[in-house]
């Protein structure tokens, strides 16, 4: 299920609450998960976040002898106040959703750096012990991509700038323009690891986002030697939506 349709779900849900209790199980569960979703969507710490976070459900001055009626009453305005600006978010993110992909291109995209080190393994394999291409860097790395992608996509670019990003420009590795795709290509070595790496692809990501021809970045870490202690954590760190631009990182093997 995609978000826009999660956070659809989460709006719908609250006039439901209207009928329970501040304090109920459904309204904590809903809360809970509404931030979450919202973390997810526009990272912790975003102005949509907190301006969650402000919402109040309960009266910021209380005395004895107050009716449970008027606990009720600031519940529901605060539901009221969650549901407009939960709307407005859900607006935003409709605003902003990365542009639909040719989805069969993608898929093969995908496929080929998912498959990349066993046809990377093969070659090394060859028969007679014949020369052969060598892994040894991320140049190398980006020739048998290129290569693979040409089983299926024949305009694929190479070494376009991308706009300057704190006075400092740089070169996109391959770009298909027919589906507004990147991929960067990262080889990892003994001074390239988990930081190193994380450091560079956030400084590409700003950078790939006002591209033009660029709505989805896919980030390919190739990781031979198994340089990357947390590939799971940098993965989950680094991939989602980035306002229009959409992020996808894969490390292999």
């Amino acid at each position: 299920m995609d978000r826009i349709t999660i956070l659809q779900k989460q709006i719908d849900k609250i006039e439901e609450l209207k009928a329970t209790k501040y304090f109920s199980p459904e309204f904590k569960a809903w809360k809970r998960k509404t931030r979450s979703l919202l973390e997810n969507v526009f990272k912790e710490n975003s102005t949509q976040v907190k301006d969650f976070d402000n919402i109040h459900y309960f009266p910021m001055v209380t005395s004895t002898g107050m009716p449970d009626s008027y606990y009720q009453g600031v519940y529901c305005s605060g539901l009221d106040d969650a549901k407009a600006i939960l709307t407005s978010m859900l607006d935003e993110v409709q605003q902003f959703a990365p542009t639909p992909v040719n989805n069969d291109l993608f898929s093969f995209i995908l496929e080929v750096l998912h498959n990349f080190y066993n046809v990377e393994r093969q070659l090394r394999n060859r028969y007679d012990h014949r020369p052969t291409l060598s892994i040894n860097d991320e140049y190398d790395v980006q020739d048998l991509v290129h290569a693979l992608l040409k089983i299926k996509i024949m305009d694929i670019r190479r070494e376009e700038c991308t706009p300057s990003s704190a006075g400092k420009s740089a070169r996109m590795d391959i770009i298909i323009k027919e589906i507004e795709t990147v991929i960067e290509v990262k080889m990892t070595r003994n001074k390239l690891r988990d930081k190193e790496i994380g450091d560079q692809l956030i400084v590409d990501i700003e950078r790939y986002k006002s591209h033009p021809d660029c709505k989805n970045l896919i980030c390919f870490i190739y990781d031979p030697h198994g340089f990357i202690v947390n590939p799971e954590g940098l993965v989950k760190d680094l991939s989602g939506s980035r306002g229009h631009l959409n992020v996808v990182v894969i490390i292999k093997p």
